[in-house]
């Protein structure tokens, strides 16, 4: 017996046929893409007697080869972080670091592999970034269901992604009208202040932390629209976050500003037939944190505004048989200001004090767009050749783009050195872009031996063009000046295989021990941010050297022109990585789960910038206590210089981890047993079920 595209969530399995008594489970937790057994043995029922038994079969997702996280409801209610998103969650799955300071960063690794190199996913729409990689919406942790990290071993499904795929999956509407509100605070008198610095050219004053106002509120509402037919959910949060740090003054805190809205539609069409849609919007300010080195008016603000919409998860399912398509775009913009508002002062910058002065070095606008339509077919053929088969096979083809605006204040910023005029930095207004389409395809099939053993054999295959694409004219104010940019076209094409390969076996006869094993090549997919440099908008650098007889920067040091300083090898090869993994999970009694895995990862081709056309000679310099520094000094001219993008030789990747994860559940089960004069007649009958639940977040 098989219960196919499940909504994640917590189910209660009875099994009832006359003559045998009930057998009743509660609490059965099923995830995104996780599939739950469950052997039941149904007694003979004895005469006028009534046996009710809660079951608790294993909860290890028996099918899975590789190693994954997941964050239920009960989760992300109890661990204790911060409210505006999920990547507080995320960083907690053991292998996933984050690779920046702040606990704000959407920057993280997993088991080694960079930060560009995830995927993201909010109920089957991909809203990865596709000028770096980083996370491009982050919902409201009360819209959220469920989120699923899965660290390594990711099926033939998921494509262009060498490290984590995470799943977002928001919560939907039910037969009940459900609402809740919270509201959370943080007032001065209740923030520490355990440092205290001087505030630089404030006349000795000095500060300390400063909480100024944390004001956190969201409401959340779903029901039916028409009871078993069509449910809606829809959710607001409005989160204000000002604070200043030790040194900075405290007349000029941060200003952080999020407004997220929800919208989840959830269609029962016909039995067989099911529709779900969603909107997530944010707008967002977020500026830089004013500090001891970069005071109030050197900082930069951005505003963003991102949706994120599912136009349309459709399935359809049969006896053995689920199929669905889907389509989703998010789209980003954001516009990067000086914080003060005043963009006609120039930028200094100290290199012996560090200090940033005047306002930013560079403010701009940017937008970024991804599409993603998919589609699958999933069949389940029993007792084939000696063993049950889950063929799984699909199609799919995204975009993605990007158009960005990069302004210099007053068109120069100056480099001090311990306050003395040194050199400056001169750039016209300059626009670039990067446009991509990808088509892929895959096929897997997931082989059942007996009870006891799995096979998970797969491999996709992806076609991929990158092009410099034409743009409209940004001037410094971001009008339109009616000019168009005409772009170099077609950068690289990659084809590339990716097999896969899994196994799960158990170990113990309850299924409660489990040996997994898996191995895949992933490659990375295109990255727009990379060539983007390249752009025909981009405008030459100037760097000039102070004059100290005329008090001007006349001495040219080097100009770089993107047009002719840089070019890219259109035979550029796909980064890739070979990942290995195998480890053991253990279920202890009936709450505590233990699991231990080892993972490598072999990467090569990995993408970076080489100087095909300077020549250099070895040097040394010394630093200011006496040591030296060998170094690499140009001989033949700054102009001569030309930077190759493409596969460096020696650029490469080899990572060991070994992973220790213990999981004790929030909840324990509710076991009852009743019964009426227990009579057994004869020996048990045994019923084998099995749920599957489609993962929501699919690239």
């Amino acid at each position: 017996m098989r219960f196919l595209a499940l909504p994640p969530g917590v189910y209660v399995l009875d099994i009832e046929i006359q003559g045998f008594a009930t057998l009743h489970e509660e609490d059965i937790s099923i995830g995104a893409g996780a599939t739950i057994e469950r052997a039941a043995v149904l007694k003979v029922a004895g005469l006028a007697e009534s046996v009710v038994v809660e079951g608790s079969g294993p909860r290890i997702d028996a099918r899975n080869p590789g190693f994954g996280t997941r964050f239920g409801p009960e989760d992300l209610a109890s661990i204790p972080t911060r409210r505006s998103g999920m990547f507080d969650l995320i960083r907690t799955a053991p292998g996933i670091s984050p690779t920046s300071q702040g606990t704000g960063s959407a920057l993280v690794s997993a088991f080694g592999s960079g930060a560009n190199e995830n995927t993201f996913l909010i109920d089957g729409t991909n809203f990865t970034s596709p000028v770096n990689g980083i996370a491009r919406a982050e919902p409201g942790v009360d819209f959220i269901q469920e989120v699923h990290v899965q660290s390594v071993g990711a099926s033939a499904e998921f494509g262009n992604v060498q490290g984590a795929v995470v799943d977002v999956i928001t919560k939907q509407g039910s037969n009940r009208f459900l609402s809740d509100t919270s509201y959370y605070g943080q007032p001065a008198a209740l923030t520490s202040q355990p440092v205290r610095l001087r505030i630089p050219g404030a006349g000795g004053l000095s500060s300390g932390y400063e909480r100024v106002r944390y004001r956190d509120f969201t409401t959340n509402l779903g029901g039916p629209v028409v009871r078993d037919r069509l449910w809606f959910f829809a959710g607001y949060q409005y989160l204000r976050d000002y604070d200043s740090q030790p040194g900075s003054d405290a007349a000029f805190p941060r200003i952080y500003e999020q407004n997220k809205t929800f919208a989840k539609l959830s269609w029962r069409l016909a039995p067989a037939w099911q529709l779900v849609q969603s909107v997530h919007v944010e707008h967002w300010v977020n500026p830089e944190q004013p500090t001891l080195v970069k005071p109030f008016a050197a900082t930069l603000s951005q505003r963003a505004s991102v949706p994120a919409v599912t136009f349309g998860y459709l399935t359809h399912t049969s006896a053995n048989t689920v199929w669905d398509v889907r389509a989703g775009h998010v789209a980003f913009s954001q516009v990067s200001t000086p914080s003060s508002g005043n963009a006609a002062t120039a930028s200094r910058f100290d290199s012996v004090t560090g200090v940033t002065s005047g306002a930013p070095q560079q403010v701009g606008a940017g937008k970024q767009f991804r599409s993603t339509a998919k589609a699958t077919l999933s069949h389940y053929r029993p007792a084939l050749l000696g063993a049950d088969h889950e063929w799984k096979t699909g199609l799919q083809v995204e975009t993605g783009e990007h158009r960005a605006l990069q302004v210099i204040p007053t068109g120069t910023w100056y480099l001090d050195t311990n306050g003395q005029p040194s050199q400056s930095t001169s750039r016209e207004p300059t626009n670039a872009g990067g446009h991509f389409i990808t088509e892929g395809v895959f096929a897997s099939d997931s082989l059942t031996f007996g009870n006891r053993l799995t096979i998970n054999a797969g491999v996709r295959f992806d076609h991929s063009r990158a092009s410099s694409q034409d743009l409209p004219a940004l001037d410094a104010d971001r009008r339109d000046t009616g000019t168009v940019i005409h772009g170099l076209g077609t950068m690289y094409v990659w084809n590339v295989v990716s097999p896969r390969l899994g196994m799960t076996a158990k170990l113990s006869g309850d299924g409660r021990t489990l040996l997994r094993a898996s191995y895949g090549r992933f490659h990375q997919g295109v990255v727009t941010g990379e060539f983007a440099p390249l752009h025909p908008g981009q405008t030459p650098v100037t760097t000039r050297g102070f004059d100290p007889a005329t008090g001007g920067y006349t001495r040219v040091i080097s100009v770089v022109d993107p047009k002719r300083n840089l070019q890219m090898n259109p035979a550029t090869r796909s980064p890739r990585t070979d990942e290995y993994s195998v480890g053991i999970d253990r279920e202890m009694g009936r709450v505590t789960t233990i699991g231990v895995a080892y993972v490598r990862k072999d990467g090569a081709d990995f993408i970076g910038w080489t100087d095909i056309g300077g020549q250099y000679r070895a040097d040394t310099r010394t630093l200011a206590d006496g040591r030296t520094l060998p170094v690499a000094v140009l001989v033949n001219g700054t102009a001569a210089r030309r930077f190759l993008l493409t596969n460096p030789d020696g650029y490469s990747l080899t990572y060991n981890g070994l992973v220790a994860v213990v999981e004790k559940r929030h909840r324990p089960d509710h076991v009852r047993t009743r019964s009426q004069r227990s009579h057994q007649r004869q020996r048990p009958t045994a019923e084998r079920s099995a749920a599957h639940v489609p993962r929501h977040g699919q690239c």
